[in-house]
């Protein structure tokens, strides 16, 4: 994006630069000859061929840049659905875990009861 904001100022800058040098050569025709005109004709058609070709670079990068930006952020959005899954995974080890043990301690002292009918 910085080249984008770096070229703006300059492509406007050759914008307003080929408006001026095609106002210059069609008040500069003259009838004795075509010279000035066509100097002028080129220098329009290549400050227009210039700043085209800039703005269509700048355009490409913003394009490239947004892309970039979209493809980091759902990456990131992957990387946290990765994350939340492993940290579910984790609390439903724990708690299978802990009705395991609940369910082993109710079966130990159902078997002790049963042993020891006095108690």
């Amino acid at each position: 994006m910085d080249l984008v904001a770096s070229i703006v100022p300059t492509v406007d800058g050759d914008h307003d630069n080929a408006g001026n040098a095609f106002a210059d050569f069609t008040l500069g025709i003259q009838e004795d000859g075509d010279t000035p005109w066509c100097a002028h004709m080129r220098q329009a058609i290549l400050q227009q061929v210039t700043a085209k070709a800039r703005l269509n670079a700048a355009i490409r990068e913003a394009r490239q840049a947004a892309l970039r930006s979209a493809i980091q952020e759902a990456d990131a959005a992957l990387e946290a659905i990765r994350q939340m899954r492993h940290a579910v995974a984790t609390g439903e080890r724990i708690l299978r875990n802990a009705i395991d043990d609940a369910a082993r301690s109710v079966t130990v002292r159902r078997m002790i009861r049963e042993a020891d009918p006095d108690e």
